[in-house]
């Protein structure tokens, strides 16, 4: 995706602009994307890519020796703005550095960005990621050299120094879908941590990593007897999270699933008396494609339905896996089928990342089970890719991590934040137009239907139900059939001579003769479409790289 190259050296002459365009242009994936000036400086040069018009993709400022550029987009910080008299997110940066409060200040901001800050009269650059380290940013140390990139691959390809291929990578991949915490592909590129800046002096090449937030740090001071008022604050702060990110005469989009967290941003648009284009993907008649008609429906809201089938379920994921650097499996890339329209239809889509994982309590679990680990690695690694591919088409707003938002709701105990209480319960009372009547895809039943409040018959007919809805489920596959898709044409032609090719690179680090027998056992009936597709995307991965360690 788009994003901020650098290079810093003690050798001038590794800052070429030759090299440093070269770098740039690796973050070109579209016609559209436009391309930012190169500065050059005595040992560093800095430059961009933006995907859309506007300083909501980058903005810069310079002033007084200090150089700032934003990439990303920073929608809130009217918290000091007035204070430090600006209008932009770099202007925010350059004043809260000014005044000695970068710390509280980035504490502070919200929005979705990486940021460079270079100070020429004290020869030092900052490299910052926003508080969850959403927006990625991968650095390397070496030989008095630092490169920077929003993507690995433009410092593998094009940087003067060597990387080294980290073997352990793809099986770290194949075994969750993802990389853990700040490694990258590679033994010698690391990625920021969230709520970090790193400080590079450029006379010594001293590195330096400062934490100005950290998500594991936010208090538990909620006591479980205070559930309505805590559901009716959470209602509040939504509403203003999302009319935070809602711009006059910005065309929004709302991607409907049928899960509770897009349908809770449409009802607070609905409720705020505002429009958006909604849109799904999935088999036609499906029950989530259904589901999400009705909420459409209930909101007055436009809506359009992708079918994903066995004709153009591969059509875009090559290019679209590349994106997002390998991540995640080849199977999860639903929603390329309605990038190239949603650019034509909307400016920003509202995304309802992790709003079940967060106040939805689905990552808490029992002995040994870290729910913000599973924030920062399934979550910040994985699932953040979804955002990241159509970032290439238009800008993307995560209402759910809105800064007051998140901190309150993961200040509410686990024990009441688990199975969806306290989430239900806001919906419910926030929003029961969209909550009452309308079905929750994961249990088949409005979140009205209170399934401990009808003794001991209801009970017993609960039981039978959620058994029955459990195969159901299993049987009539509620999303896309991508199990079935891979064992018919043109997707079993297509993934075998990937994975049993000649020229396969895969079996490098992983054992090919086990691909082999669990491809064999898909074709044959048992579902492992989600062990081949991570395959898959490993495979088109490393094809794409280039590099001698790897190829």
């Amino acid at each position: 995706m788009p994003g901020i190259v650098g290079i810093l050296a003690s050798d001038s002459s590794k800052c070429s602009e030759d090299l440093i365009v070269a770098m740039r242009d690796e973050l070109l994936h579209k016609k559209w994307h436009k391309k930012g000036r190169v500065k050059r400086y005595e040992n560093a040069a800095i430059s961009y890519v933006s995907a859309f018009n506007g300083d909501i993709s980058t903005s810069t400022f310079h002033e007084s020796g200090i150089h700032v550029w934003v990439h990303g987009e920073v929608y809130d910080y009217s918290f000091n703005a007035v204070d430090l008299d600006v209008t932009s997110a770099a202007e925010v940066i350059h004043a809260a550095y000014l005044t000695n409060s970068l710390k509280d200040s980035l504490k502070a901001i919200n929005g979705f960005y990486s940021a460079i800050l270079l100070d020429s009269n004290k020869d030092e650059v900052k490299l910052i990621v926003d508080r969850y380290g959403l927006q990625h940013l991968y650095f390397s140390c070496a030989d008095e050299m630092i490169v920077f990139s929003s993507e690995q691959k433009a410092l593998i390809k094009r940087s003067a120094f060597t990387p080294v291929f980290d073997s352990m990578a793809p099986v770290v991949f194949m075994n969750n879908g993802y990389l853990l915490n700040d490694d990258s592909w590679f033994e010698n590129i690391k990625l920021l941590e969230p709520g970090s800046f790193t400080t590079v002096n450029l006379n010594n090449f001293s590195v330096e990593n400062e934490i100005y937030f950290d998500i594991r740090d936010i208090p538990v001071q909620y006591s479980v007897t205070d559930s309505n008022e805590l559901a009716d604050e959470l209602v509040r702060l939504f509403i203003k999270a999302v009319d935070k990110q809602v711009r006059l005469n910005e065309k929004i989009g709302i991607g409907l699933s049928g899960g509770l967290d897009s349908r809770l941003i449409a009802a607070v648009i609905s409720k705020m008396g505002g429009d958006a284009k909604t849109f799904t993907f999935g088999n036609k008649g499906s029950l989530e494609t259904k589901i999400a008609r009705q909420v459409a429906k209930k909101a007055n809201f436009e809506h359009k339905v992708y079918e994903i089938n066995n004709s153009n379920w591969l059509n875009n994921r090559e290019e679209a896996i590349l994106w997002t650097e390998g991540v995640p499996g080849f199977e999860n890339l639903h929603n390329v089928i309605a990038l190239k329209d949603s650019r034509e239809s909307f400016d920003v889509k509202l995304d309802g990342f992790l709003g079940d994982a967060t106040i939805g309590g689905t990552y808490l679990g029992g002995a040994g089970v870290d729910e913000m680990q599973l924030i920062l690695n399934r979550g910040r690694r994985r699932i953040i890719s979804g955002p990241k591919r159509e970032l290439n088409y238009h800008n993307v707003r995560l209402p759910f991590f809105d800064n007051d938002f998140f901190s309150f709701a993961m200040s509410i105990p686990g024990a009441l934040r688990k199975n969806s209480n306290i989430y239900k319960l806001m919906l419910i009372r926030g929003f029961p137009a969209f909550f009452s009547d309308i079905p929750w895809l994961r249990t088949g039943r409005p979140l009205s239907i209170n399934k401990e409040s009808h003794g001991i018959k209801g009970a017993i007919f609960d039981r039978i139900y959620d058994k029955g809805y459990k195969y159901y489920s299993r049987r009539h596959d509620l999303g896309v059939q991508y199990a079935k898709f891979m064992r018919e044409q043109p997707g079993k032609a297509y993934i075998s001579d990937l994975i049993q090719s000649k020229e396969s690179i895969y079996p490098r680090f992983i054992d090919k003769s086990i691909v082999l027998k669990i491809w064999s056992e898909h074709l044959n009936g048992k579902n492992r479409n989600e062990y081949i597709g991570r395959v898959v995307s490993l495979e088109l991965w490393l094809r794409s790289l280039h590099c001698k360690e790897c190829s």
